[in-house]
C-alpha cells in the first residue's frame, strides 16, 4: 500500500513540473541558401495624396523550399533610422524571387520623413530561428534619397506602373519561360493574370489605383442620383382631382377595410375593367378585343386620379405583350 502511494504521489510531482518547466519552441526550420534584396522604392500620393508606399523586391532562396509557410517565416520590417525601433511590420507571402510592400495612408504617413535613410529587413522570424545573423537569415537596405519617388499622383502611378513591370520581367526571367507575367496589348504591356495575382499579393488594391498595369481592373464609381418631385403623378392624384366629397368616400372605404383612399380608388377602376373585359368577350369570344377594349378604362382612370400611372403602364404593357404573342409568336 505504501508503496502504491509513493508512486502516485512521484507520478503527481513528475506532473507538476511538466507543467511549470518553461517550454521551448521547435526551431525546426534552416536558413535560406541566400537573402537578397534586389531594389527598393518609396513611392508617394498612390492611392490618396498623402499617402507612402515602400516597395521591394526579394529573394529567400531556398532548394528545397522548407514545409513552412514563408508567411510563418519570414517578415519584411521597416525600422527607424537608429536601425532598432520598428516602424512597421508584415509577413512575407512567398520564398524565392518575389515582391512585397508596406502602405501608410495619409494620417500614418504624416509621422514620417521622407526622404529619410530608414532600414528596411527581410528577416527570419524569431520564433522559427534560434538566432538572427545579419546576411545569413537578415538582410537589410539602407534607404538613400535617390529611392524616393517624388511626383504628383498622375506622375507617381505611372512610375510605379514601370517600376512593377520591370520587376515584372526580372520575376519571369527569374522563374522561367513557363511562367507569363507581362503581355503586349493594343495599349502596351500589361500584367496577365498569374503577374495580377503576383502583384496584388504584395500590394493590395493596386488595381485600384494602377489601373493601366492591368488588363483588367477594378474601382469604384460615383453615381450622383438625380431627384424629382413626381410632379405629374402626385397633380394625378384622388386629392387632387376628384374633390372632397369623392376622395373622403374612398378613403372613408379605405379606413374600413385597412386600405388607402388611393388603393381603394385602384381597385373600383380595376373591378369595372375587369366587367368591361368580361362582358366583350362573353359576347364576342375574342380575349385581345376584350383586353384591348378594358385599357381606356384605365385610361379615364388616371385622368380623374383614381389609379396611378404606374398600373396603367403595367396593364398596357400585358396587353402589349398578349397581342404579341397571340399574332406572332403563337402564328410561328
Amino acid at each position: 500500500m505504501k508503496n502504491r502511494v509513493r508512486g502516485l504521489a512521484i507520478a503527481i510531482l513528475v506532473g507538476l513540473m511538466c507543467l511549470i518547466a518553461p517550454i521551448s519552441p521547435c526551431l525546426a526550420i534552416a536558413n535560406p541558401d541566400s537573402l537578397t534584396i534586389y531594389t527598393a522604392k518609396v513611392f508617394q500620393n498612390i492611392f490618396e495624396t498623402g499617402d507612402i508606399l515602400f516597395v521591394v523586391s526579394y529573394n529567400i532562396a531556398y532548394a528545397p523550399e522548407p514545409t513552412e509557410d514563408c508567411a510563418d517565416a519570414f517578415l519584411f520590417s521597416l525600422y527607424d533610422t537608429d536601425g532598432t525601433t520598428l516602424l512597421a511590420q508584415r509577413q512575407v507571402e512567398y520564398y524565392q524571387y518575389n515582391l512585397t510592400s508596406l502602405y501608410f495612408d495619409a494620417t500614418a504617413a504624416a509621422a514620417l520623413t521622407w526622404e529619410a535613410n530608414y532600414k528596411l529587413k527581410i528577416m527570419g522570424n524569431p520564433v522559427l530561428f534560434a538566432s538572427l545573423v545579419e546576411g545569413t537569415n537578415v538582410i537589410t537596405w539602407t534607404l538613400s534619397a535617390s529611392e524616393y519617388v517624388t511626383g504628383t499622383m498622375t506622375d507617381s502611378r505611372e512610375l510605379l506602373r514601370l517600376h512593377c513591370l520591370d520587376i515584372a520581367q526580372d520575376l519571369e526571367d527569374d522563374w522561367g519561360s513557363s511562367y507569363d507575367l507581362i503581355t503586349t496589348t493594343a495599349d502596351g504591356e500589361r500584367l496577365t493574370s498569374l503577374g495580377r495575382t503576383v502583384f496584388l499579393d504584395a500590394i493590395a488594391g493596386l488595381d485600384g489605383a494602377v489601373k493601366a498595369l492591368f488588363q483588367l481592373s477594378s474601382g469604384s464609381m460615383d453615381i450622383e442620383w438625380d431627384t424629382h418631385t413626381d410632379g405629374l403623378q402626385n397633380l394625378l392624384s384622388i386629392d387632387n382631382t376628384t374633390g372632397t366629397m369623392l376622395a373622403g368616400a374612398f378613403s372613408g372605404i379605405g379606413d374600413y377595410v385597412g386600405m388607402s383612399g388611393q388603393t381603394v380608388a385602384s381597385l373600383f377602376i380595376v373591378l369595372i375593367a375587369l366587367i368591361v373585359m368580361g362582358i366583350v368577350f362573353f359576347y364576342s369570344g375574342n380575349t385581345v378585343a376584350a383586353m384591348a377594349l378594358s385599357t381606356p378604362i384605365f385610361i379615364m382612370g388616371n385622368w380623374m386620379g383614381l389609379v396611378p400611372l404606374v398600373v396603367t403602364f403595367i396593364a398596357a404593357m400585358l396587353v402589349a405583350l398578349y397581342v404579341l404573342y397571340h399574332f406572332i409568336l403563337r402564328g410561328m
